[in-house]
């Protein structure tokens, strides 16, 4: 019986889990040529990106914060003054951006196929699936399970609503 009352008690939390996370079909999402604006509008729908308790959603356009990389934006969402809450980063490329080379395009994305994480010169950030033209950063910055789980439960649900085919 003390069991089942454990487990039962394991199981609250107000819909903060994984549980949380619904199928969303007002938002597209191109993960060929994806747009920093519909992957934020996907996650909130999805239920993920909050600004609940401090949180923030933020943004980093290529020109100010990726100039000479094949990052075309960078998403993400987490707590800046917490470091035990939530946080994801989310990098959108592109080939053709006229300050980045097909060449480091093709360079970017194969050292994260192999190596599944940014080079050292971007802090070696380990990434956890890539689809089509998105990264998604998460694991080495998310410390809480419960957190870790409803973020992996969002992307599980961006790849189904979205139709996409991961390459890890």
């Amino acid at each position: 019986a003390l069991t089942i009352v454990f487990s039962l008690a394991g199981c609250g939390g107000g819909g903060s889990g994984a549980d949380s996370i619904v199928p969303v079909d007002s938002v597209t999402v191109d993960v060929n040529n994806p747009d920093g604006q519909a992957v934020i509008d996907y996650f909130k729908a999805a239920g993920l990106f909050n600004e609940d308790g401090g949180m923030e959603i933020w943004s980093q356009n290529h020109e100010e914060y990726w100039p000479e990389t094949p990052v075309k934006e960078c998403v993400g969402w987490w707590h800046p003054e917490d470091e035990t809450k939530p946080y994801m980063m989310i990098l959108l490329f592109d080939d053709s951006l006229a300050d980045s080379s097909k060449e480091d395009y093709d360079e970017w994305l194969n050292y994260i196929r192999e190596n599944k994480a940014l080079t050292e010169e971007y802090t070696a950030l380990r990434i956890d699936h890539l689809v089509g033209n998105i990264a998604f950063a998460y694991s080495e910055l998310t410390l809480d399970d419960e957190d870790l789980a409803k973020i992996e439960a969002a992307y599980e649900q961006f790849i189904e609503d979205t139709g996409a085919t991961p390459e890890f």
